[in-house]
């Protein structure tokens, strides 16, 4: 069945059930980035495993998920598309969760939200935005790592040029429950738009998406 998702002062219908999977399932924080990119004089298809940052609040009053990247990175500066699909599967509870929409990409200095989450990064997950982009070492003792170890320090804490913060606001939301088969699409055309609902049960073969749009 078709229906409005019923409006939430607490954020978009798909943020509770999401929620309560993550407080279910703490230790799920990998998740799956999907991306089209330029390599070689054609458009080709991406993916990656990536760390889930939370979600931040958009300049627009919505929310998005947020990763960390490198603005080096391929994802980055290679994109063809700034339509992606990012995949949050949570073992403990047997639920997929699907999201798809634009990544946009915050590198302004001024930023909170960037400012935030560079400051929740352990000293580790820091230093990798200081290594030489244009140097791939034989070992961690190498010239590159010995940059990335005197540049960290000397940056005295301050944000890495390179570093900056993903952000999928989501247009459509895939859920599959696989202890029961239910099913639940949540889409909207635009950010601006209301968004419908689908829910019921089907095998993990069937694309909800498809049927919706039949």
């Amino acid at each position: 069945a078709v229906a409005m998702a019923t409006p939430s002062a607490t954020g978009p219908p798909f943020l509770a059930l999401f929620k309560d999977n993550l407080r279910r399932d703490p230790y799920s924080a990998y998740i799956t980035l999907a991306t089209v990119e330029h390599h070689r004089g054609a458009v080709v298809p991406r993916a990656r495993t990536v760390v889930f940052e939370g979600f931040v609040n958009t300049d627009d009053g919505d929310v998005g998920i947020a990763i960390k990247c490198s603005s080096e990175s391929n994802k980055c500066k290679c994109r063809a598309s700034d339509q992606v699909e990012i995949v949050h599967w949570f073992e403990r509870t047997r639920t997929q969760f699907r999201f798809r929409g634009a990544l946009k990409f915050d590198v302004d200095e001024t930023s909170a939200t960037r400012l935030k989450i560079w400051r929740e990064l352990s000293m580790g997950d820091r230093a990798q935005f200081y290594y030489p982009s244009d140097m791939l070492a034989t070992s961690t003792r190498d010239e590159a790592f010995v940059r990335q170890g005197v540049a960290l320090e000397a940056s005295q804490g301050g944000v890495a040029t390179s570093f900056c913060v993903g952000s999928l606001t989501p247009t459509e939301v895939d859920v599959l429950d696989l202890n029961t088969c239910e099913r639940t699409l949540w889409s909207r055309e635009s950010l601006d738009d209301t968004w419908t609902e689908v829910r019921g049960f089907a095998p993990p073969v069937v694309s909800i998406d498809a049927i919706h749009r039949a």
